[in-house]
């Protein structure tokens, strides 16, 4: 049930995945998917709440696709998110807010190669230090931690 009003930000007949909202609840942060699109690309998207305006983050074209879910850290200065390929390998990657190249920090080569089927989840320690991953290897998940590196 929805209270109040309810406003869509991504047009009606595209593909946004599990959004991640930035601390001060200003900006959702999606991946967006363009399949009718010549090329497949997958971007990462920033909405402005308040102005209703998007922009994108970033993009990658196939055979790469932003994968899912992705969380903004506490202190508002990366977004982590995960990037598949074709393979079947999954990346856990960051990409400082104010621009920047992403930098890639944990990856699995394919689906089933390290024992694990797949990363899940995503979130941050609350002083932005460490992300949390959850992997599962069948139907019980499994928690690993990881230090971004310096983004400067």
């Amino acid at each position: 049930m929805i209270f109040g009003t309810s406003t869509p930000f991504v047009k009606a007949g595209k593909l946004t995945q599990h959004p991640g909202l930035s601390p001060d609840g200003k900006t959702i942060f999606h991946g967006f998917r363009d399949a009718a699109a010549t090329v497949r690309t997958s971007r990462i998207m920033a909405h402005n709440v308040e102005t209703g305006r998007s922009s994108e983050l970033y993009r990658v074209a196939a055979p790469l696709s932003i994968g899912q879910p992705m969380a903004v850290s506490p202190d508002g200065r990366l977004l982590a998110f995960f990037l598949d390929d074709k393979e079947g390998g999954r990346s856990l990657v960051v990409i400082p807010l104010s621009g920047g190249e992403p930098k890639e920090l944990f990856r699995t080569p394919s689906k089933g190669a390290t024992g694990i089927a797949w990363l899940a989840g995503i979130a941050w320690s609350p002083d932005s230090r460490y992300v949390l991953i959850v992997a599962t290897r069948d139907a019980n998940g499994r928690g690993f931690s990881t230090r971004p590196p310096s983004m400067t």
